[in-house]
């Protein structure tokens, strides 16, 4: 097809080194797939969709986008995704990085070869995945030339900023189809407002997130997501706090120990496929035994919702179910009981009953 290299697997994913011309990712089985970050918890490459009723043929069921994701944790979270109106992508497809500084995605089933990364300046001298979750390309003196950190899709990580003029996109469906759905996320840049509007609205916004700042503010105005705390904050170009979407209000771990919990677990705010933003505090390096509690692997804190889902001490989330936890294309629901910092009650699908309990 034309490609300019000549590229090798990267059979060996050392952690620590970077990504170099002439390697390559593959959904073929004998081929590397994915990129791994330093720690070995983060991912960039090929995320194989789960198989869904609708795609239950084996054929079907090889359906891939070009992503970050959380290789290790137990739901396999995928937090960002390349070309998303583009999917899914069939089996088999390639990136090639090649040696004229070129990542290039290679569809054979549709004889297609278009750049990964449209619009760049200036030819890629390396790439490395961050164990923040930030995918990275470098010039030829190592300055960054583009970072998925400011293209985001539904989500936002621990030291990121959602930035002017950059808005959220919910999926269509939060586990099967990462493309983008009814949903957005934004903040007005004149009073920092920050609020979810549906597409076939006329501009009008679902529910507010944070409202508005009465005064002057400096522009531009971002949404910060603390690496170390969690907190989750409106901030102007000045440094004034514009709002505080959520706050640890604990006693905070020493210097030392936040670099441990660092490469264990991670902050993410997702905007979910029902149009709500919710906070959560997840395990990344998939040691359950570290805690011999499961729930601690995924932590809820916040949501934009908590109004509409609140029973008392009690708030209700919702995530996609894994293909082990319950029947395709179900919802998982769970209760976070907010005194006791843990979660309560089984699992229940979309086509049943919520209930507290165990």
């Amino acid at each position: 097809m034309g490609v300019d290299s000549s590229p090798s697997p990267a059979w060996n994913d050392n952690f620590t080194s970077n990504i170099t011309r002439g390697l390559y990712l593959s959904t073929s089985p004998s081929d590397t797939s994915y990129w791994l970050s330093p720690s070995g918890n983060i991912a960039f490459g090929f995320y194989k969709l789960p198989c869904s009723v609708q795609h239950s043929s084996s054929s079907n069921c090889d359906r891939y986008v070009v992503g970050i994701w959380f290789v290790k944790s137990a739901l396999k979270t995928l937090v960002w995704t390349a070309n998303r109106n583009h999917l899914p992508l069939p089996k088999p497809s390639s990136i090639l990085f090649t040696n004229q500084g070129k990542l290039v995605l290679q569809v054979t089933q549709d004889n297609k070869e278009e750049p990964l990364i449209p619009d760049l300046q200036e030819p890629i001298s390396y790439a490395k995945i961050h164990d923040n979750g930030n995918f990275v390309l470098y010039g030829s003196n190592s300055q960054i030339i583009w970072e998925s950190f400011d293209y985001p899709t539904n989500t936002i990580l621990g030291g990121q900023k959602l930035k002017a003029g950059v808005d959220l996109v919910s999926r269509v469906s939060d586990m099967f189809n990462p493309g983008s759905g009814e949903y957005k996320l934004s903040i007005r840049q004149t009073d920092g407002l920050v609020a979810v509007h549906k597409f076939s609205d006329d501009g009008t916004y679902t529910h507010v997130v944070s409202k508005g700042f009465k005064g002057s503010i400096m522009n531009p105005v971002t949404l910060n997501l603390d690496k170390n705390t969690g907190n989750l904050f409106l901030v102007s170009s000045d440094d004034v706090v514009l709002g505080k979407l959520y706050e640890d209000t604990t006693q905070q771990p020493t210097q030392e120990e936040q670099k441990g919990m660092n490469k264990v677990f991670i902050y993410r705010a997702t905007l979910d496929s029902k149009g709500d933003f919710n906070l959560f505090k997840e395990r990344i390096d998939g040691n359950v035994s570290a805690t011999n509690d499961k729930s601690f692997n995924l932590v809820p804190l916040w949501s934009s919702s908590h109004d509409k889902w609140t029973i008392g001490d009690y708030i209700l989330f919702w995530l996609p179910c894994s293909a082990s936890a319950c029947f395709a294309g179900a919802i998982c629901y769970l209760w976070w009981d907010r005194k006791k910092k843990s979660i309560i009650g089984n699992w229940k699908s979309s086509q049943g009953d919520l209930e507290l309990g165990k």
